[in-house]
């Protein structure tokens, strides 16, 4: 029998966006088929486990806690380093592209066609506001920012007092890009019910389920893509067990997608028939409304609304339509496994058949590639 690589994960995965990374080792791990994980989620060990660590073939880390056993003259395995960019000096290092991640929420807010965007993080978070900050000038918009630096509005007051005020500093509409999920839920506790999403898109980083599905309205969120981070940094580790000289060096790879929610469930335009019209539309696509009934809703002729929608959008009601299915879609693929009829049906497709034609036709390949290449790096 073939002896196994005894694999240490040393991983604090309390947040769900970190069980994804260690999933994303384990893909690998049940690929690899010779490997054996052991588990070390909260992200640091003593010297004695240390020890026992030391006896097997590789690790994968991440807390800056643990720096000390592994940077120490008698650590002598394969080690690779994950989403702590202080931690490359040393091991190789896979990462989420922060600066990627600011690029995707603008892009994000841009496309609902909100006039104002905000950044609210931590005052050392230079990559995602950096990338926030350039596709938002790239397009003419200015970002507005408020920079937490070490204070905890969850438990300090007057920083609560101090982001509140901030808050209703900024013009509305605005789309709002947080660093990390749990402040964005604490925001949505403290502000009336009726900004969201009206008033504010609040965007959190990290698609921590638990947290982004109890708030109410429900968090929208960017996904780190921490699934391939871990697989990435299993492959490395791999490579380096088999005797591969690799140097410390970091791979930073892009986010996967948004997952969009309650709090940024809105098409922002110019023309609030418009935007009346394009919520009538996501809410029916699965059994699409045609044009003319949707005039009838909104009580104008056919002729006004697709003048309106080229003034405010650029496009007509059919297109913006096919738009908002082919969104959709591409949303479910990457963030479900559910079968394609299913995902055909919930996007006013017809069928299983035309689904796969139109998707092909407008994206370049098939739903079934498009899903795979989105779930692996």
């Amino acid at each position: 029998m073939e002896k196994r690589k005894v694999v240490t994960v040393m991983v604090p995965a309390v947040a769900s966006s970190m069980r994804d990374l260690v999933r994303g080792i384990a893909d690998y791990a049940a690929e690899a088929g010779d490997w054996h994980l052991v588990l070390h989620l909260w992200g640091h060990v003593n010297a004695a486990s240390a020890e026992w660590i030391n006896r097997g073939d590789g690790i994968v880390f991440e807390s800056p806690l643990s720096t000390s056993v592994v940077r120490s003259p008698e650590w002598r395995i394969p080690a690779v380093a994950v989403q702590v960019p202080e931690l490359g000096e040393r091991h190789p290092l896979v990462t989420t592209d922060y600066r990627a991640v600011g690029r995707m929420a603008a892009d994000y807010f841009l496309e609902k066609g909100l006039p104002h965007l905000a950044y609210l993080g931590y005052r050392n978070d230079e990559e995602s506001e950096a990338g926030f900050r350039e596709r938002a000038r790239e397009a003419g918009v200015p970002v507005e920012t408020y920079g937490l630096g070490g204070e905890q509005p969850e438990l300090d007051e007057r920083a609560r007092k101090n982001v509140l005020a901030w808050l209703h500093s900024l013009a509305p509409p605005v789309g709002i890009l947080l660093r990390e999920d749990f402040v964005a839920q604490k925001i949505i506790d403290w502000i009336p019910r009726d900004w969201l999403p009206e008033r504010i898109a609040l965007l959190g980083t990290g698609n921590d389920s638990i947290i982004c599905e109890i708030t109410r309205p429900t968090l929208s969120s960017v996904d780190r893509g921490a699934r391939r981070v871990g697989w990435q940094a299993a492959a490395w580790l791999d490579r380096i067990m088999k005797g591969e000289k690799m140097p410390p060096q970091i791979l930073r790879l892009p986010p996967s997608h948004i997952a969009e929610r309650q709090s940024t469930g809105l098409r922002y335009t110019p023309d609030i028939l418009v935007t009346r019209a394009v919520r009538m539309i996501e809410k029916n696509l699965s059994n699409p409304l045609t044009t003319d009934a949707l005039c009838a809703r909104l009580g104008l002729s056919r002729r006004t609304l697709e003048r309106r929608f080229h003034a405010a959008l650029g496009c007509s009601v059919l297109k913006h339509r096919w738009h908002l299915q082919l969104e959709k879609a591409r949303r479910l693929l990457a963030t479900t496994s559910e079968p394609m009829s299913h995902i055909a049906e919930q996007c006013g497709y017809g069928n299983q058949q035309r689904f796969a034609e139109s998707f092909r036709r407008a994206v370049g390949v098939a739903p079934s590639r498009y899903r795979r290449e989105s779930k692996h790096p």
